[in-house]
């Protein structure tokens, strides 16, 4: 991070806020928390399988060429790296050998974290406006490079997507057979279960009582103009944050990353209605493609992302299978329960009716700290904000920087001792 000058040094305080916002802006994962009325920069969405393929010119199995800097600013070099088109899935055209640009954020030599010469990765590239290269159609899944066996299904997956596809109107009943057969497979489960999922909203908590008294102590009309202050872009607002540019993926979405006042990093997800996925896929899942979805959660050793996205999508069922399940996984990350936590306790709660648990699972969400998942991301010392800093602003430094380390421990005692409360509780269920 370069130096700020003496003139325009901040204080103490705001070196530690600038440090904890930028960590908690790396911290924050792939996870529906409760979106505050503030946002933030906007932070592109993944976009699952269907959406990359529809965006891609050209979706191909390769092997990793020469790569070539071509340009240089700083650290970041703009390289063309060669791609030997082994299988091509989609796109026309007899080129054995395309160019991809992109941009390298390192100094030294051309190379990549991802993949290097000689590696078989799969692409989803889009042709250059002017040129005759290629970019990656998604910055974050436009190059994979996967293991042999999971690259086999995936090209299984986008050869099915590929023959549906090739209907004028592809019929969206083949679409969500073909999203659960992704989601049956770990490989490519995260693809079929966004999807699914997308379109599959949260159980409404409870109002918080205290806010609910504190509200009906106020004078008539001495909320509205603070809501209205407080109130977040509208939607259409929004639209310059949108993801891609094809109706067939959930366009007219932005996901944003801020630190609220106690540090915790917060997902909020931006939803144009009139430009979010237009298909339900989840409304045309018949009861025997939910029996399958359900068994293959049920079947999962670990909740990982896709896994979440599914456990998001079977919860809405209220199945009574999900509780002794959703609870022994809640028991094994006790001891430092992440995001997804919200979420199990929320559907263990609803599936059960447990008003009491309702109102714990309501109250957990609205108060958990997350400061100890990125607390490690923050400096060691005043130099790695601002070399120049003066002895008073290093003191006052690390000693907000104990404050902040300190905040992080208290945060996962309390989240750690409440999961231990909702198992408790749960472990004999009050009367609705």
């Amino acid at each position: 991070m370069p130096s700020v000058r003496r003139s325009a040094r901040p204080s103490a305080r705001r070196f530690v806020a600038v440090a904890f916002a930028l960590a908690a802006v790396f911290a924050a994962v792939f996870v529906c928390v409760e979106p505050p009325a503030s946002s933030a920069c906007p932070i592109a969405m993944p976009n699952p399988l269907r959406a990359r393929f529809t965006n891609s010119d050209i979706v191909a199995v390769a092997r990793v060429g020469d790569s070539v800097a071509v340009g240089k600013q700083g650290e970041v070099t703009l390289a063309t790296t060669e791609l030997h088109l082994t299988s091509r899935l989609k796109g026309e055209g007899k080129e054995k050998v395309v160019n991809l640009q992109h941009l390298v954020w390192s100094s030294g030599e051309v190379q990549t974290t991802e993949y290097a010469k000689d590696d078989v990765v799969l692409v989803f590239l889009r042709r250059v406006d002017k040129g005759d290269g290629y970019i990656s159609a998604d910055g974050e899944r436009g190059i994979q490079k996967l293991p042999k066996d999971d690259l086999k299904v995936y090209v299984r997956r986008i050869e099915e997507l590929a023959a549906i596809m090739r209907s004028e109107k592809p019929d969206e009943s083949a679409l969500a057979e073909w999203l659960v057969r992704c989601a049956e497979e770990p490989a490519t489960r995260w693809e079929g279960a966004y999807d699914l999922a997308f379109n599959v909203a949260r159980f409404e908590d409870p109002p918080d009582e205290e806010e609910v008294a504190g509200e009906e102590e106020e004078e008539p009309g001495a909320e509205s103009s603070e809501v209205e202050a407080a109130a977040p872009e509208t939607a259409e607002d929004d639209g310059s944050k949108s993801v891609g540019n094809s109706s067939a993926e959930p366009s007219g979405v932005a996901e944003s990353a801020n630190a609220g006042a106690d540090g915790r990093a917060v997902v909020n997800i931006l939803v144009n209605p009139q430009a979010a996925q237009p298909v339900d896929f989840a409304a045309l899942l018949t009861p025997a493609q939910k029996e399958r979805l359900m068994t293959t959660l049920l079947n999962a050793e670990e909740l990982n992302e896709g896994e979440q996205l599914l456990m998001r999508l079977v919860g809405a069922w209220k199945d009574a299978r999900l509780v002794p399940f959703l609870l022994k996984h809640l028991a094994r990350t006790a001891d430092k329960p992440l995001y997804e936590a919200e979420d199990m306790m929320r559907i263990v709660a609803h599936t059960l009716g447990d008003q009491t648990l309702i109102k714990f699972a309501a109250s957990y969400s609205r108060t958990a700290q997350y400061q100890d998942l990125y607390a490690n991301n923050l400096p060691d010392n005043a130099d790695e904000i601002d070399p120049e800093a003066t002895a008073e602003e290093r003191a006052a430094f690390k000693q907000e920087l104990a404050e902040h380390k300190a905040a992080a421990v208290e945060a996962l005692f309390q989240r750690s001792g409440k999961v231990r409360h909702f198992l408790a509780l749960a472990d004999q269920p009050q009367k609705p």
